[in-house]
C-alpha cells in the first residue's frame, strides 16, 4: 500500500511541476523549453506556478498559456537575479530555476498528494481568459479594417474575442477616392499596420477622409472677367484654385467685365460658354478665356 502512495504521489508530483501546497519542491524544475509570449503547455504551468510561488506572477489562475502577465512575472523575476530582463525564458533563466528549486523538502502527506491533485485538476480545466477587441471607424471616408489573426472585417465585423496574450494586426485599407489618416487607441498611431498586444477589453480607431483634389484656374486673353465656383473656394481674379473632395461636383462660372467677352472654356472636360461642371477625381485644370470686344 505505500508503494502504491508513493507511485501515485510521484506521478501527480511530475505533472505539477514539482511543486507542493506549501511550496516546497520535490524534485528541481529542470525546464528544457525557450518559452515566450504564445507559448503553450505544461511547461508554461510550471513556470506559472514557480513564478506564482516567488510573488512574481499575480493572475489568480494557471493558465498554461505564456500571455502578458506571464511576460511581465519573467521580467521581474530576471530583474531580480541580474539576468537581461526580456521576458523570455532562455537558458540563463532556466538555469537560474532549475538552482531555486534544487534543494528543498520534498511532499511526505497524504494531504499533501490530495492538493496536488486538486491543483492539477483546476489547472487543466482552467481556461486562458480571452479579451475584446471592438474596431471603430471614424471619419467621412471609407475603409475596410482587417485583422490577423482573422475576426475582424470591418465592414461588416468589427468585434472579436481574442485569448489573453495574442498580438492582433489590424490593417486599414482605404476605398478608392479615401486616404487613411491614421490609428488611435491600444496604443498605437500612424497610417501603418496597428499590433495589439490583448492584455484586457481594448477599442482601437480607424480614421478614414476623403481624398482632396486641386482644381485650378487660369484665366487667359486679351479681355478681362471672373470665374467663381459652387460649392465656393474659387473667385478667379483673386482667388484662382481650391481644394475640393473626392466625388464633389464643382460647377464653374464666367463673368466677363464691361468691355469684355468671354470665349468660352477648355481642361477639365469643359467646353463653350455655359457653365464648366468638373467632377474631381484627380487634381484639375481649367482655363477661360476672355477677349477684348472689339468695336
Amino acid at each position: 500500500m505505500k508503494k502504491i502512495l508513493v507511485t501515485f504521489l510521484s506521478m501527480f508530483v511530475l505533472l505539477c511541476g514539482g511543486v507542493n501546497f506549501a511550496g516546497a519542491y520535490t524534485s528541481p524544475i529542470n525546464l528544457t523549453q525557450t518559452l515566450m509570449t504564445g507559448s503553450v503547455g505544461n511547461e508554461v504551468s510550471v513556470l506559472q506556478e514557480f513564478l506564482k510561488e516567488k510573488g512574481y506572477f499575480t493572475y489568480p489562475t494557471i493558465t498554461g498559456y505564456f500571455g502578458v502577465m506571464s511576460k511581465t512575472a519573467v521580467i521581474a523575476f530576471q530583474n531580480a537575479y541580474q539576468i537581461d530582463p526580456i521576458g523570455i525564458v532562455g537558458p540563463l533563466t532556466r538555469q537560474k530555476i532549475y538552482e531555486l528549486t534544487l534543494s528543498h523538502d520534498t511532499v511526505s502527506s497524504t494531504q499533501s498528494v490530495k492538493h496536488v491533485r486538486s491543483r492539477h485538476r483546476t489547472r487543466t480545466e482552467s481556461t486562458v481568459p480571452s479579451h475584446t477587441l471592438t474596431l471603430s471607424k471614424t471619419g467621412v471616408g471609407n475603409g475596410i479594417v482587417t485583422s490577423s489573426p482573422s475576426g475582424i472585417n470591418c465592414g461588416s465585423t468589427c468585434e472579436r474575442s481574442y485569448d489573453e496574450g495574442n498580438m492582433v494586426t489590424l490593417t486599414a485599407s482605404a476605398a478608392m477616392g479615401s486616404v487613411f489618416t491614421g490609428w488611435s487607441g491600444g496604443g498605437c498611431s500612424g497610417t501603418g499596420a496597428c499590433v495589439v498586444e490583448v492584455s484586457a477589453d481594448v477599442t482601437v480607431t480607424a480614421n478614414f477622409d476623403l481624398v482632396s483634389y486641386l482644381l485650378a484656374v487660369t484665366l487667359a486673353g486679351t479681355g478681362n472677367g471672373m470665374v467663381t465656383s459652387s460649392p465656393a473656394g474659387i473667385s478667379c481674379g483673386a482667388t484662382c484654385e481650391s481644394l475640393y473632395s473626392h466625388g464633389n461636383s464643382v460647377s464653374l462660372t464666367a463673368s466677363p467685365v464691361m468691355g469684355s467677352l468671354f470665349i468660352g472654356w477648355s481642361g477639365g472636360g469643359c467646353s463653350g460658354t455655359g457653365a464648366c461642371v468638373v467632377t474631381m477625381t484627380s487634381a484639375t485644370a481649367v482655363t477661360a478665356e476672355f477677349e477684348i470686344i472689339q468695336n
